[in-house]
């Protein structure tokens, strides 16, 4: 996971999924329409949040089961990725917090 993150052997999908964003209920079903999670399980590496130093990838994991993914956050400075990892909990709550605060519409969705 890390090689293909450093040598950006990993699909663009940032434009894929367009404002609004898609309901919690609706998640799965548009990642499947656009990244086919579902129906093909081969290992894929796809960057889907671009904020510039802080970028979001699902991996599929090449057959683990019929529908998961992990979710991991690569922090970057100046262009190079320096920490990379599935996020913990803290993580998140800290990114969710901070993302809150942008916009009101933002809460429904998280």
């Amino acid at each position: 996971m890390h090689d293909a993150i450093v040598e950006r052997k990993y699909i663009d999908g940032t434009g894929l999924i367009v404002d609004p964003l898609p309901h919690p209920d609706d998640v799965r079903t548009t990642l499947e329409r656009h990244f086919k999670v579902h129906r093909d399980r081969s290992f894929r590496v796809i960057l889907v949040e671009d904020y510039a130093d802080y970028r979001v990838f699902i991996q599929i994991p090449d057959g683990k089961s019929e529908y998961d993914f992990y979710v991991w956050r690569a922090i970057f400075e100046r262009g190079t990725p320096v920490d990379i990892k599935v996020p913990s909990h803290d993580d998140l709550a800290a990114f969710f917090t901070k993302l809150k605060s942008k916009h009101e519409r933002l809460e429904e969705y998280l």
